[in-house]
This record gives C-alpha cells, structure tokens and sequence, in this order.
C-alpha cells in the first residue's frame, strides 16, 4: 500500500495538471505546438550550488555533464551514466529529473563512487521535426545523436566497459534501443548495465495489457501516448524493432544487465511483463535477486508511473538506494567482456580455423537455434503469462541500417 507521502505527491501531481496534454490527441498536438516556444530544460541555480553542472554540445543540440562538486569524498571509483529522460518525447526535462540524479549522486559519494551523469537534451517533438530527417525519420536522427553522444563519452572518459545507461519512461525505451543497437555491431562497447525507471518500451502500445492497465494509471493516458509515438515514428518503417525495441532479438548477456523498475500501475508494465517473459526463456530470471543481491525486476505496488522523483518518500528512497546498489555492484565488480569488447573480439579471431565448420551460436544477435527447441515451460524461471499480455518472436534489429 503506498505511503501517505506518496499519496500526497500523487495528489500536488494532479492538482498542477501534471502530464494533461496526454489527456487526448488534440491536447497533445496543442501542447507540441506551443510548448518547443517556451521549453526550458537547465538545472536550477540551487543545483549549481550543490553540483558541478557543465554545459557542453554534441552535433549542435546540449549535453549536460552532472557529477558531485564536495571534495571532502574520497572517491575509490568513478561511473559514467549517460541518462535519457522521459517526457514522452514531446517534453523537456523537469525540476524532479534533475532533483532526482542529485539524490543519486550524492547517495553514491557516501559510498565512495562518484557518479558522472551525462544528459543529453534531445530535440522535441515540433511542427518543424515532423518532416522527414535524412530520409529515416525523427526516430533513426534521435538513435544516431545518442550514439554520437555515447561515443564521446567513452573518448573523453577513456572508459570502454564500465559505461551505464539509464533511463525513465520513454527515455528509457531509448535506453533499451540505443543498448540494442550497441550490441549489433556498432563497433561500439555495450553498456555494463542498463537501468530502465518505468520504462515505455513499445512505441505502438499494441499490448493487449494496456486496455487493463489504462484504468488504473493515475497520469498517462493512451490517446495522448499513441499520439506522441505516432508522432516520433513518422518516417520510420513500422516494422523496425526501434519503434518497439522489447521485441528486437537479443543475446542472453544483454538481458543479464538489465535492471527494472516498475509499478503495477503503470501503462506500460505489460510491456515490462513481455520482457520478464522472454528474458526467462534466454535463462535470465528478472524475478530472483541478482549477484549484488539487487532484484533484476521491481515491480511496486499501487505507484504511479516515476515515483521515485518524489524523492522525500520512502519509496523512493528506497529505490535509489536500490539503484546506487546496482550502479556500485557494477563499478567494483569485473564482469565478463561485452560485446564489442577488445578481449571478445580476440576471443573470437582465435577461432578463425574453426569457421568453415562451426554453428552459430544461440547468443548471437542473429542467431539461429542450435539444436532442438526448447519449450518455455522446460525453463527454470520461467514465469506465467499474464493474461492479456503480448508474446511476440523476437525480430532482426534492422534500426542499424542508417550509418550514424
């Protein structure tokens, strides 16, 4: 049951009309046309007092850099997290977003770890962005621009494995997207973990769950939702596992840095649901704790979607130290190589008489199924389906047609 503070939030969220151009198609498109005029998305001067804030640029849009500015820390450990924010594509960044990465990182400076976010602003849904952009759309410019600022960020950190991404809503089915598409080949390390806060991960909203879950959600509404994604994948071939990343095939190795966080009252959680699914059927429970004894998949009771922005309630607080459990397991344990990584590359090349012969292996991003077929039940984990939940085979990522 979630807490009187909680409650309270919930309620100041509602009377401040908070997310009411998602209340219908025509709402929304009114908000696009008005909002981009006024958007503002810099911290606040109190954040500038508290933590180094820089601002800096990637292809011509923001980029804002976010660390702990006390130098009584002793820091052991530094992590870089490059942070997608939500907003449904059509917003910027707000107050709590930005209140809610301070509590992280200051949570982690007291254990040791300093923790550097990197924001990418990214360009709003307008009038203008409706026209196709290279020929691939909104969502293939948006894919590319996060790729450009991941890859800086490895050039001026110089780290190549211990990258997070993090991600809230639909900020955090980018996240999902952009971690697909690093592991396709991109020549580009995969991230080390992957944090997803209440993420969107079909841009269509096609799971049958949604009609449920649309009557308890306190905050989206499905008109305005399918308006926004209408919106971001003009352009963009329908089938594209961009525009729904949680169908777009995977190895077993990235599920395993996947890290969820969720309510049962979110729009969205049948989609979550879908991903639980199929991780267990590649052998990863999200259900059961992981090595750092932090649960893969948190699924909150009767929250609304993001509540750990409401970061003076229990919840929340309770979820970013869960989160700061994750980000530290991740800095002060050696995991096995990433796709992409220089020791899998060389693992790989050594094999090199062995190809004229050998299969493909099941953990390949195109794999096909060595050996017989292993039905969902036969796997320890596995989870039943919810009833009205979508269960679709995984399709070929093809989002890395466009070279960025």
């Amino acid at each position: 049951m979630p807490s009187l503070s909680n409650t309270i939030s919930l309620l100041c969220l509602k009377a401040s009309r908070y997310q009411s151009y998602l209340s219908s198609a025509e709402s929304t498109n009114k908000f696009i046309k008005t909002h981009h005029l006024k958007a503002d998305h810099s911290p606040s001067q109190k954040l500038h007092r508290y933590f180094d804030i820089q601002r800096g640029h990637c292809r011509g849009r923001d980029v804002y850099t976010m660390q702990s500015k006390n130098s009584g820390f002793i820091f052991t450990h530094s992590v870089n997290i490059l942070y997608i924010h939500g907003g449904a594509y059509v917003n910027e960044i707000t107050i709590r977003q930005w209140e809610f990465l301070g509590h992280i990182i200051e949570s982690a400076a007291h254990q040791g770890i300093n923790v550097i976010f990197h924001i990418p602003i990214y360009s709003l849904i307008t009038p203008e962005v409706s026209d196709i952009q290279g020929g691939h759309g909104h969502a293939h410019a948006l894919l590319g621009f996060l790729k450009a600022v991941y890859r800086s960020i490895i050039e001026k950190s110089g780290q190549r494995s211990d990258i997070q991404i993090m991600g809230d809503e639909a900020g955090g089915g980018l996240a999902y997207a952009l971690s697909v598409a690093l592991d396709n080949r991109s020549g580009l390390p995969s991230p080390r973990r992957l944090l997803l806060l209440s993420p969107w991960l079909d841009n269509t909203l096609q799971n049958p769950a949604v009609r449920r879950l649309r009557q308890v959600d306190p905050l989206n509404r499905l008109e305005g939702l399918k308006e926004c994604g209408r919106l971001y994948a003009l352009g963009t071939n329908p089938q594209d596992p961009l525009l729904h990343p949680v169908y777009a095939r995977v190895d077993k190795s990235f599920l395993s840095r996947i890290f969820v966080w969720t309510s049962d009252a979110d729009i969205c959680q049948g989609d979550v649901q879908t991903l639980v699914y199929l991780a267990s059927k590649r052998g990863i429970d999200m259900t059961h704790e992981s090595k750092s004894k932090a649960p893969r998949y948190v699924c909150m009771s009767g929250l609304y979607p993001s509540w750990m922005f409401a970061s003076w309630t229990p919840e929340a607080k309770k979820t970013i130290t869960e989160i700061v459990g994750v980000i530290k397991q991740a800095a002060l344990t050696a995991q096995t190589p990433s796709l992409g990584s220089p020791q899998l590359l060389r693992r790989k090349s050594s094999a090199g008489h062995m190809r004229k012969n050998r299969h493909r292996s099941s953990g390949s991003i195109n794999a096909r199924p060595r050996g017989r077929s292993v039905g969902p039940a036969a796997i320890w984990g596995t989870p039943p389906v919810v009833e009205g939940v979508l269960i679709k085979d995984p399709l070929p990522w093809t989002a890395a047609v466009p070279r960025y």
